[in-house]
């Protein structure tokens, strides 16, 4: 079977966030990241044994990614489902987006992942794009706790045919170092830019 363009796209984009991963977790800051965006007391034991596999290099229990049309992911960037233990990826926006972009969804759906494996209950908001931001971001950036507690990030996916429940990689806004979320589920890209720059700031794509 005919390996498509967005695969392969994929698969030449892989070893390089796994190389961030690597980094992330041998200096530590992935722990504090995810510490910080779930909300955890102290480091769970689980956290830890990953963090060990991926600074040594070691990715075997990273979640399988699996890419979908953009409506079977309802449009959004990537999502994350716990009842398969998968990230999804939109493969049409794959195909313009920019590097440092599909890395920032993947490590936000890895967030997801990790809420699910470390907490009994889903961490308010979108704790997903927290988790992305920190890691991206210098140490001074700042978030705007409020409102991305406030954000749902649940979406529903088609997965062979199946409607399933995810979380999915929300609309991200960037003034100065600070990160800001929409609250509004029906912003356009257009109308999402236009509000940003009435802030000051600059929408992340």
């Amino acid at each position: 079977m005919a390996v498509s363009y967005e695969q392969q796209l994929l698969e030449t984009l892989l070893p390089q966030w796994h190389s961030l991963l690597q980094g992330w977790s041998a200096d530590g800051s992935l722990v504090a990241a995810a510490q910080e965006s779930l909300l955890l007391n102290g480091t769970p034991q689980p956290l830890t044994d990953l963090v060990t596999q991926w600074s040594a290099g070691d990715f075997s229990s990273l979640p399988p990614i699996v890419l979908l049309s953009s409506t079977d992911i309802s449009g959004a960037m990537g999502a994350y489902a716990s009842t398969t233990g998968t990230i999804y990826l939109n493969q049409d926006w794959l195909k313009t987006a920019t590097q440092d972009q599909v890395f920032a969804v993947l490590t936000e759906e890895l967030g997801h992942s990790l809420d699910a494996l470390l907490n009994a209950v889903d961490t308010p908001g979108d704790e997903g794009e927290v988790f992305s931001f920190l890691l991206a971001n210098s140490s001074n950036a700042s978030i705007d706790q409020q409102t991305v507690s406030t954000v749902s990030d649940q979406i529903s996916i088609t997965v062979d045919g199946q409607q399933i429940n995810a979380e999915a990689a929300a609309t991200p806004i960037i003034r100065g170092n600070s990160l800001y979320t929409l609250t509004s589920q029906t912003s356009s890209w257009t109308s999402a830019e236009t509000e940003s720059e009435s802030l000051g700031g600059s929408l992340v794509k």
